[in-house]
C-alpha cells in the first residue's frame, strides 16, 4: 500500500497604489491525495516468466483560485493492470511481452484558469475542468546478450484516452468560453490569442526501438544507445484549432557513464553525459521543431564511497529548447521557446 500527499500555496500579488489588482494577482492553493493498494505475483514454468499485476487507486485534488473564489474538486478511481511475459530462448537469447496502463495527471499550470501575461496578444490559461489521461501500452521485443553489453529490438503500441491537447481560440466576443476575463478593449481588436488545454480525443502512437547496450568496455565505460520511429495518429474528430499531433517521428538518446584514472585521490572520478534528440514532426495545424538536450557531470567519491561531490552543467551549448509553427488560413503563428 502506498500514500501520497501533495500542496501546493502559490501568493503572487500585484498592487496599484496599494490596491490589490485581482486581474493580474494569482493566489491558489493546490490539495492532491493519492490512496493505492498493490497487488503482484511471479511464476517461472520452465524457460518461462510469467509477471502479473494490479494497482487500485483513489485519488482526489482540490484546487481553489483565492483571487476569484472558483473551486474545483474531483475525486475518481482507477485500476492499473500490468503483465510481463519472459521467454528464454538460449542462454543468450530472449523474447519478452508486456502490457501496462498509467495515468498522466494534469499539472497545476494546466488547471490554473489565470491569465498568463508574458504577451499580450497570445495568452495561456489552464483549465480547471481538465481531468487525467491514461495511457495503455504493449511491448514486445527480442534481447540478444552479449560479453559486453545486450541488442533489443522492440515494438509498441500505446493508446491515451482523455487524452489532453492543447486548443486556441481568437478572442473576438465575450461570450467565448477561453476569453472570458479579457477585458472589452482586448476582445474588440480580434488579435488576441488565447490558449488552453482539453480533454478531446485519443491519440494513438505506434512503433519501433532499437537499444545498443555496454558494460563495462574499454576500461570503464556504460552506457546505451537508443533510436525510435513513430507514427501518430489523432482518433475522432479534430479541430483547426488544436495542435494535435497526426504524424512520423523520430528520437534517439545517449546515456554514458565513464571511469576516468584517479588524479588526485584513490577513487576514479565518473563523467556521465545524456543527450536527447527529437526530430520535427508534422502536426494538424502545423509543425513542431526539432528538441535538443545535452547534460554533463562529474561526480568524484571520498571516504570509501560514503560521500561524493558532483559538477553537473545543464545544456551548456544552449541547445535546449522547442518552436512549433501553426499554419493556417486564418493565422500564421511561430513560437520558439529557450
Amino acid at each position: 500500500a502506498r500514500a501520497d500527499f501533495e500542496t501546493i500555496v502559490q501568493d503572487l500579488q500585484a498592487r496599484t497604489a496599494g490596491a490589490l489588482d485581482t486581474t493580474e494577482s494569482n493566489a491558489f492553493d493546490f490539495d492532491e491525495r493519492i490512496w493505492a493498494a498493490y497487488v503482484q505475483g511471479a511464476r517461472e514454468v520452465g524457460s518461462l516468466d510469467v509477471q502479473v499485476g494490479l494497482r487500485g487507486e483513489i485519488a482526489q485534488t482540490t484546487f481553489d483560485l483565492r483571487t476569484t473564489g472558483e473551486t474545483n474538486d474531483r475525486r475518481y478511481a482507477s485500476l492499473f493492470p500490468s503483465a510481463f511475459l519472459g521467454l528464454a530462448l538460449t542462454d543468450h537469447d530472449e523474447v519478452k511481452a508486456s502490457y501496462s496502463r498509467r495515468v498522466n495527471r494534469p499539472s497545476t499550470w494546466r488547471i490554473n484558469p489565470f491569465f498568463s501575461y508574458d504577451d499580450p496578444l497570445n495568452r495561456r490559461r489552464g483549465n480547471p475542468a481538465l481531468e487525467p489521461e491514461y495511457i495503455d501500452a504493449v511491448e514486445a521485443g527480442y534481447v540478444r546478450y552479449t560479453g559486453w553489453g545486450s541488442l533489443t529490438a522492440n515494438a509498441f503500441y500505446r493508446r491515451t484516452t482523455n487524452a489532453i491537447q492543447r486548443v486556441q481560440a481568437r478572442c473576438v466576443s465575450a461570450d467565448q468560453v477561453l476569453c472570458q476575463g479579457l477585458g472589452p478593449e482586448v476582445r474588440a481588436t480580434g488579435q488576441t490569442f488565447v490558449r488552453s488545454f482539453e480533454n478531446r480525443a485519443a491519440t494513438s502512437a505506434t512503433g519501433v526501438e532499437a537499444v545498443f547496450s555496454v558494460d563495462d568496455v574499454l576500461g570503464g565505460l556504460n552506457g546505451y544507445l537508443s533510436v525510435e520511429g513513430f507514427q501518430i495518429s489523432t482518433e475522432g474528430a479534430s479541430t483547426g484549432d488544436g495542435l494535435a499531433e497526426d504524424g512520423f517521428g523520430w528520437a534517439s538518446r545517449v546515456n554514458a557513464t565513464y571511469d576516468l584514472p584517479p588524479v588526485l585521490l584513490s577513487a576514479a572520478p565518473t563523467l556521465q553525459v545524456n543527450l536527447f534528440y527529437r526530430a520535427p514532426i508534422e502536426s494538424e495545424a502545423g509543425r513542431r521543431g526539432a528538441n535538443t538536450w545535452f547534460d554533463a557531470a562529474l561526480q568524484q567519491r571520498f571516504l570509501d564511497n560514503r560521500a561524493s561531490l558532483t559538477l553537473r552543467l545543464r545544456d551548456p551549448f544552449n541547445l535546449a529548447g522547442f518552436n512549433y509553427t501553426i499554419d493556417r488560413a486564418d493565422l500564421f503563428q511561430f513560437l520558439e521557446r529557450r
